[in-house]
């Protein structure tokens, strides 16, 4: 039996203790760099070594914040495109508000996280099909007689297929 796949929604609860993180790490160091440089250096003894050593530190610090904020957008706006184009494909809800997928992109269905519940293109033949339950997949399922193929447009097994092109069925 497989895994229970990992949630969508609890993906993105990772990613975003991981960016609070990232974030509170960033402050630490730049509280600790800045700090650092209050204190007077022997190798700085004027003033106006200590206003220009504290004005790159500046400027290298709001750069450096920057990029963060940029790749924490960048990250939140990814993840929102990913979102809404999985969404249009065909997702729907699954369980607990998890988009799940309708249809397969690579014709067949070899494992189903975040496949929508119900029947699937084999990947191993053409004369059966698999079942996708709460993110579980059945073992391959047969087609009642030999003669006939399943069919995933019509979701059924029949005589000739639309969808399975396998050559030794």
């Amino acid at each position: 039996m497989s895994k229970k796949p990992c949630s969508m929604k609890k993906i993105c609860k990772y990613i975003l203790w991981i960016l609070i993180f990232l974030g509170i790490s960033a402050v630490v160091a730049m509280l600790l760099v800045n700090n650092q440089n209050r204190q007077p250096t022997q190798s700085t003894n004027s003033m106006e070594a200590q206003i220009d050593g504290n004005t790159e530190i500046n400027r290298t610090l709001t750069s450096t914040l920057q990029n963060f904020d940029d790749s924490i957008k960048k990250t939140i706006k990814s993840m929102e495109t990913f979102l809404e184009g999985y969404t249009k494909s065909g997702g729907s809800e699954l369980y607990s508000g998890v988009p799940c997928r309708k249809n397969t992109t690579s014709g067949c269905v070899q494992e189903c996280h975040l496949m929508c519940d119900g029947d699937y293109q084999s990947c191993k033949t053409c004369k059966g099909y698999v079942t996708c339950n709460s993110g579980y997949i059945s073992a391959l399922r047969p087609c009642q007689s030999s003669r006939v193929v399943w069919d995933d447009n019509l979701k059924r097994c029949e005589g000739v297929s639309s969808t399975c092109e396998q050559e030794d069925t």
